[in-house]
């Protein structure tokens, strides 16, 4: 069981595990959503079942690819909410908004400085 947001120490890391293993979970394909590109490895953390995932075509990316949050509100890991990136891609669409802006209103609530 995961354990509320409000006891996490690191949001972001935790955050961005939670959902790997949404999408995991899910079996969305292991592959960018906007380029196609996959890795040439399995990630460490894969499930037993990855293979099923894992597109034989595409396998040229070096690195493991992101499980990226759509509204960059890093507590909302849900499947909806959630797309694996290749990090060319992640940049892009970090690039169309303000880096770590939300989509959403304040999310975390943290106070105006």
């Amino acid at each position: 069981m995961l354990r509320p947001v409000s006891e996490l120490k690191d949001i972001r890391s935790s955050g961005r595990r939670r959902l790997r293993g949404v999408l995991f979970k899910a079996r969305v394909p292991y592959a960018c959503a906007n380029c196609g590109k996959t890795t040439k490895k399995p990630p460490q953390e894969k499930p037993k079942w990855f293979a099923e995932l894992w597109p034989e075509t595409n396998r040229v990316l070096e690195y493991g690819l992101d499980a990226q949050h759509i509204d960059k509100d890093l507590t909302n890991c849900t499947l909806d909410n959630g797309k694996w990136l290749c990090r060319s891609c992640h940049l892009l669409e970090d690039r169309s908004t303000a880096v770590g802006e939300s989509t959403e209103a304040n999310p975390h609530g943290y106070a105006d400085l």
